[in-house]
């Protein structure tokens, strides 16, 4: 539903884990009649939907007052200092509260990196950045020839298509840039010693390089349509993302040309390749449309960077310093190379509702041994659980623990084993991990110049598991001092 404000803008209000009692709804006369609708701000007092010890807070619930209007059942006392703050909006994404005629409801506010539709794009406060993208990703459709306005063949059908609207961060959260993507909806379809210089480019609009081999008709953007060519459809021509074989067609596109530069793929991962030439050695990753280059020699680096550009639309990162999520950070003269997370971190933190919990110095607890007889036992329990974001949260972990967290590796796949079944016992194990994870939010995973040996080690917990009578075992690779393989 839309709620209009006292100067004309109108809000969306999506309610979401809502309990609705009949008793409390306005009568059908008070219901016919316009209601003022105020956004308040919010401060550092309110409370989340999901404890800090593990269980569930009361929502919200609005009920009947000897007075004429509602009213929330509980309320929250602060006092004047915590009052007087405000949560910084920076890398925050706050609940968003509204008062109708004195009434205080609570509603889950949308992630600003992701607008839902044009239309919405349309009623948001930086519509002006919004559109500037759109134009922005126009302008590279039409650049590179991605499709021609034709009549819909008899007996064919588009596939839709859709706005996809990122506000994409820096390393501390900050805004950097308004990213917009057309993206079909392709769902409709069927079927070494040396001090190594790192550096990061961006292909712009990756997927369009690709060509297509079937015929696949699209229907105009919204807001984008040709003047008297309004009932005409997009003939594809280039691959567009969202599309099934988009990142295929890339793919071949991109691997065709790089080797024909002198690179070559290696076997263990075909999005690396490697350039060597006399002494020297240029390593290329490819993540999407994300390209990070390695490579002993700058005359080297600096002619493939040049090929690169002229081949295809790049943008010339400089030396890396954030990519995926992950802050890299080097020492020359100590030859220390470090890979940390904390803004990610700190946004499951919040999104999770523990940004403010007391740290903790382990991810689980000694001793601790979860099993399933600590699973829901009734019905009340299990629709309890029901509500709790577990497979949310432990997905969100593992992308830390992948890259820079291997000190959670452990207790993340005992976790992971009751993601169908849980209880609140497994709830807490995963709040604990948070905790962890907040206490440890600074800390770097480290690789520096000395022994380039590999070293292994492995564990096992000797039966541990209470349930199948089964051990857990563990290993851990060091490469340069830190975990290279866990």
């Amino acid at each position: 539903m839309y709620g209009e404000h006292p100067n004309g803008e109108l809000t969306e209000i999506e309610s979401r884990n809502i309990d609705f009692i009949k008793t409390n709804f306005p009568s059908i006369g008070d219901a016919n009649r316009d209601l003022d609708l105020f956004e308040l701000e919010e401060d550092e007092g309110t409370l989340p939907f999901l404890s800090e010890g593990g269980g569930l807070d009361p929502r919200p619930v609005i009920a009947e007052d000897s007075g004429s209007g509602l009213q929330l059942s509980w309320s929250i006392t602060l006092d004047q200092d915590s009052q007087a703050r405000r949560v910084s909006n920076r890398g925050h994404i706050p609940r968003r509260h509204f008062e109708i005629e004195g009434s205080v409801l609570l509603c889950d506010a949308k992630d600003v990196e992701e607008l839902a539709s044009f239309n919405e794009e349309l009623h948001s406060p930086d519509k002006d950045e919004w559109m500037t993208a759109m134009q922005e990703e126009m302008s590279s459709m039409d650049k590179n020839n991605v499709w021609e306005l034709v009549d819909l063949p008899p007996g064919r059908k588009t596939i839709g298509k859709k706005w996809v609207l990122k506000v994409k961060r820096k390393a501390d959260g900050s805004i950097n840039k308004y990213k917009a993507r057309l993206v079909a909806k392709g769902y409709t379809q069927r079927e070494s010693k040396q001090d190594l210089e790192l550096f990061q480019m961006d292909v712009k609009t990756a997927f369009l390089n690709g060509a297509l081999d079937e015929e696949i008709y699209m229907a105009q953007p919204a807001g984008f349509e040709v003047q008297g060519h309004e009932r005409k459809v997009c003939h594809l021509k280039r691959s567009i993302y969202g599309l099934k074989q988009s990142f295929r067609q890339w793919y071949l596109r991109f691997h065709d040309s790089i080797t024909s530069f002198g690179f070559t793929m290696i076997e263990e991962d075909h999005c690396v390749y490697l350039k060597r030439s006399n002494k020297n050695i240029l390593i290329l990753s490819l993540y999407a449309d994300d390209i990070l280059l390695a490579g002993d020699d700058m005359d080297s680096i600096v002619t493939t960077k040049k090929w690169l550009s002229f081949t295809f639309d790049m943008k010339d990162m400089g030396e890396v310093n954030f990519v995926l999520g992950i802050k890299i950070t080097r020492d020359h003269s100590k030859k220390i190379l470090s890979l940390s997370q904390g803004t990610y971190i700190k946004k499951i933190l919040e999104r999770f509702h523990v940004h403010n919990s007391k740290p903790i110095d382990t991810p689980m607890e000694k001793g601790c041994t979860l099993n399933l007889d600590q699973c829901p036992k009734n019905d009340e329990e299990e629709n309890q659980m029901s509500k709790v974001p577990y497979a949310s949260a432990i997905g969100s972990l593992m992308y830390a623990m992948l890259c820079t967290c291997p000190d959670i590796c452990f207790a993340i796949g005992m976790v992971s084993r009751y993601q169908s079944n849980l209880g609140l016992a497994h709830w807490r194990a995963v709040k604990r991990i948070l905790r962890y994870l907040h206490g440890t939010i600074d800390y770097a995973l480290c690789y520096h110049g000395g022994d380039p040996r590999l070293t292994s080690y492995s564990d096992a917990d000797w039966a541990t598991d209470k349930d199948e009578h089964k051990s857990t075992s563990g290993y851990a690779f060091i490469l340069g001092g830190g975990a290279a393989l866990v």
